[in-house]
């Protein structure tokens, strides 16, 4: 199990903060929060995911934003000399807000908590 999350307070605080404080998207600045990034360092694997609730699409920009930073680990990571693995960036998202109170969906392909699980041991742990 990974070190328990204290909850949100930090992360809504610097969110408001940043959107009262630094320029909006019509000047082309840009913010997103990235949900997750996994790593096995005995492995050397990595992956990025996007969480979405009540099947909310990402938006356009963030697809773009996503891509661009796949893109640059991508290439980055054929030039680290520790030899690691990047998975890309996935995207889950529930139906409401979790496993329990509807769908879940990997890369747009219906799953399970049990799978999902299953999945990101078998990508990050063989």
């Amino acid at each position: 199990m990974t070190i328990q999350d204290k909850g949100f307070t930090r992360v809504s605080y610097l969110s408001q903060w940043i959107r009262q404080n630094l320029p909006d998207s019509t000047t082309g600045f840009y913010v997103t929060d990235i949900d997750f990034l996994l790593m096995n360092f005995r492995l050397k694997k990595a992956m990025m995911v996007e969480t979405k609730s009540f099947n909310a699409p990402m938006k356009k920009w963030q697809q773009s934003c996503y891509s661009k930073i796949d893109q640059w680990i991508s290439e980055g990571i054929k030039a680290d000399p520790e030899h690691w693995t990047w998975f890309g960036t996935h995207l889950i998202t529930f139906e409401q807000t979790n496993f329990s109170d509807g769908k879940v969906f990997l890369d747009g392909e219906i799953t399970d908590e049990k799978s999902l699980k299953d999945w990101f041991w078998f990508v990050l742990n063989q």
